[in-house]
């Protein structure tokens, strides 16, 4: 699955594409520093099926965002992120907590950052 993720056309993840190139940069590090933490993240059901299908074929946008904010609230923490990954917003999905059991609506916000210290929203103003 993971080798995969390298055939995932960027232009496929339309308002999200500028957050792919630093995910897919610090990968390998992520890999080595807990690969059991990014393999867990990547199987998330919502996860999985939409990176699976977006080498083949468009995936839903909606389907698409609760995927890639479910995949960057699941890597913040991980102890290989050097710098943030930033997943650029306004976003209009509500996606389920990967760590806690609670719905997250982070609507008109700039953007999800994932770093080694936890998931940061980037407000408005910055």
């Amino acid at each position: 699955m993971l080798r995969q993720l390298a055939y995932v056309p960027t232009a496929s993840l339309g308002a999200r594409a500028a957050g792919w190139p630093a995910f897919m940069s610090a990968l390998p590090k992520l890999l080595r520093t807990d690969r059991g933490l990014v393999l867990d993240a990547v199987a998330r059901v919502d996860v999985l099926a939409a990176l699976r299908d977006l080498p083949i074929a468009p995936v839903d946008p909606a389907r698409l965002e609760r995927a890639l904010i479910t995949l960057w609230l699941a890597l913040a923490g991980h102890p290989g992120l050097a710098t943030p990954l930033v997943l650029p917003g306004p976003f209009s999905q509500t996606v389920v907590d990967p760590r806690a059991p609670r719905l997250l609506a982070l609507r008109d916000v700039r953007g999800l950052a994932a770093t080694a210290h936890g998931a940061v929203v980037v407000g408005r103003d910055g």
